[in-house]
């Protein structure tokens, strides 16, 4: 490794964020259910003024906010559900893993709609690694790699 570069690697138990999902067609995930999930952050760059990758108080609050988009929030893929727009409100509806169908409606603030793909908890880790990306390559253009880990329950990361 070229003695100009570094990995920093940014680990709190402050990174967490409660939601709320359901993977339609996947046995008893397709049922609408929650989780605690533990963020981790690793970011790669070279050394910028004081020999450091970022800031890390910084690079902490951006990751903060990222995150507190997503707490206590129902996450759905945009792909395989039926998103009707209202004025203010997400009317969701979906199989649930009775093959029943379920409609939710919420207020657009408490729902995260991902673009693509289901709301796995892979699929929710690039979404956050995306957000977070943009804003740190940013503010940082020192930066070369992002890496998130998201946890879904206990020991399953992704």
């Amino acid at each position: 490794m070229n003695e100009n570069r570094a990995i920093q690697t940014i680990e709190l138990d402050g990174f967490s964020f409660d939601y709320a999902h359901f993977i339609e067609g996947l046995g008893k995930c397709g049922n609408l259910h929650g989780h605690s999930s533990i963020v981790k952050v690793e970011l790669t760059g070279e050394l910028i003024k004081y020999g450091v990758v970022v800031d890390f108080v910084e690079a902490k609050k951006i990751i903060r906010e990222v995150l507190e988009g997503f707490d206590h929030r129902l996450i759905v893929s945009k792909n395989n559900i039926s998103i009707e727009s209202e004025d203010t409100r997400y009317v969701i509806v979906f199989n649930d893993s009775d093959s029943i169908p379920s409609r939710i409606v919420l207020n657009k603030e408490r729902v995260v709609v991902l673009v693509d793909g289901e709301s796995s908890i892979e699929n929710i880790s690039m979404h956050i690694g995306a957000l977070l990306w943009g804003t740190l390559k940013h503010n940082y253009p020192n930066l070369f790699g992002i890496k998130v880990k998201c946890s879904e329950g206990v020991n399953n990361y992704a």
